[in-house]
């Protein structure tokens, strides 16, 4: 992917230090001894904790493939866990790419099937980039699964 992983810094952890990045658009985390940052520019569409149109409470990134990433979040009204595909930002400005997410999302939706996942919602998170969210399964991937079974019968 061409998007940056972020610039990454080391800092001491003075206050004062801290205070400035803040004030340059630097997102800061410290730890015990030290604290990080990171450009705010270079960040991920969304990160853990982040509030997604104002339902989602962002948990961890379980995922990604080529076209984007999933992440697992709590849908705020109604505790309910739910994964929020995302477009990647490198693909959210090119229309025709935007257009067959959004057709995933419709075709997928429509399909009821107990081997089909349910698509419950759409929408975009900051910067115009689409999502959609969807039912949450817990378990094995499919490769996990030949690993620990080996080659299944169907």
């Amino acid at each position: 992917m061409a998007a940056s992983r972020g610039m990454v810094e080391r800092m001491s952890g003075d206050p004062t230090e801290l205070a400035a990045a803040k004030d340059a658009g630097v997102q800061t985390t410290q730890g015990a001894d030290e604290a990080t940052t990171t450009r705010a520019e270079d960040e991920a569409p969304i990160r853990p904790g982040d509030i997604l149109a104002e339902r989602y409470r962002i948990v961890e990134k379980i995922g990604s493939g080529g076209m984007g990433s999933v992440y697992l979040a709590q849908h705020i009204a109604i505790d309910k866990p739910v994964a929020i595909k995302v477009l990647g930002q490198d693909f959210a400005h090119r229309e025709r790419l935007v257009q067959r997410f959004l057709q995933e999302a419709r075709t997928a939706s429509r399909i009821r099937h107990e081997h089909i996942v349910d698509i419950t919602d759409f929408g975009h998170v900051r910067e115009g980039v689409p999502f959609f969210a969807m039912e949450y399964l817990e378990g094995c991937t499919l490769a996990e699964r030949i690993r620990a079974e080996g080659h299944l019968p169907w």
